[in-house]
């Protein structure tokens, strides 16, 4: 997190300062579990936070205006965005390294290596079909499974009945499924 402490202090309004830190504090926790479920490591996870916190900063004044629910989808997106953009310019040195196999970082000492591996592959995997899906869904399943929200709240979020959150969520479901096993063929 030293990138947002550092960042936070180029800020020269106090109260914009003072309204990152208050905003940094109440919305960190979320922040760092969907940056870990996208990431390898803890380590990764801190830098994704640290730069969507950069990101952040660049908006407050957008950020000032928006109303809860929307400001904390909208500090979501900004954490996946910046994991996406940590994903893509891994598999891009991953790509320029001629062929080389670079295995990713093995944060947890307890794991076992092939097992830890072939899990990253799969969350790779996961996330680039993520990517591929229409907005609508990728925001349903990053709503329901990394933010944890019930039906009920994903609805108030989009202006949907909940029913049409448990379709969409199934119909989202689905897609990622048929993508990762074409993928897998």
């Amino acid at each position: 997190m030293l990138l947002f402490h550092a960042a936070i202090l180029t800020i020269s309004d106090e109260s914009d300062r003072d309204f990152m830190k208050h905003l940094y504090i109440n919305h960190a926790a979320r922040m760092f579990r969907v940056a870990r479920a996208l990431t390898d490591s803890k380590q990764d996870a801190e830098d994704v936070v640290g730069e969507a916190c950069v990101a952040l900063i660049r908006k407050i004044s957008l950020l000032r205006t928006l109303e809860r629910n929307v400001l904390e989808g909208y500090i979501i997106s900004t954490v996946k965005n910046a994991a996406y953009a940590l994903h893509r310019r891994r598999k891009s040195r991953k790509e320029a390294d001629d062929g080389e196999t670079i295995l990713p970082q093995i944060a947890d000492d307890e794991a076992a290596p092939d097992a830890r591996i072939l899990q990253q592959c799969t969350m790779n995997a996961l996330v680039d079909a993520m990517q591929r899906l229409p907005e609508a869904d990728q925001v349903a399943i990053r709503m329901k499974y990394f933010e944890q929200r019930s039906a009920r709240e994903i609805a108030a979020v989009l202006g949907i009945q909940e029913g049409h959150v448990r379709v969409r969520l199934n119909r989202a479901r689905k897609r990622l499924y048929d993508m990762l096993r074409e993928d897998a063929e």
